[in-house]
């Protein structure tokens, strides 16, 4: 699996099946910083992972990768509900 070029709010939004503009707060490189990321996976994973449907293989792959964002980035979350205006 490769992503390139991606700033760090589309990961942490992808990696938590969330849309980007509820991705709120971070430091000032959280839009502006790019980054690659290129994941092997060891080949009882691989076989586990071509198992699934491309859904389910896609959200197994999104959370592998929560823990890698917590590893680099030292990233931490919560959830919280909010009232807003449409």
């Amino acid at each position: 699996m490769a992503l390139t070029g991606a700033n760090a709010r589309t990961l942490v939004a992808n990696a938590y099946g969330k849309d980007l503009p509820n991705v709120l707060g971070g430091p000032a490189w959280i839009d502006s910083d790019k980054y690659d990321v290129v994941a092997t996976f060891a080949e009882p994973v691989a076989a586990r992972l071509k198992s699934l449907s491309s859904r389910d293989r896609m959200e197994q792959i999104l959370v592998m990768l929560r823990p890698v964002m917590e590893q680099r980035f030292g990233l931490t979350t919560h959830h919280e509900s909010r009232e807003v205006s449409v």
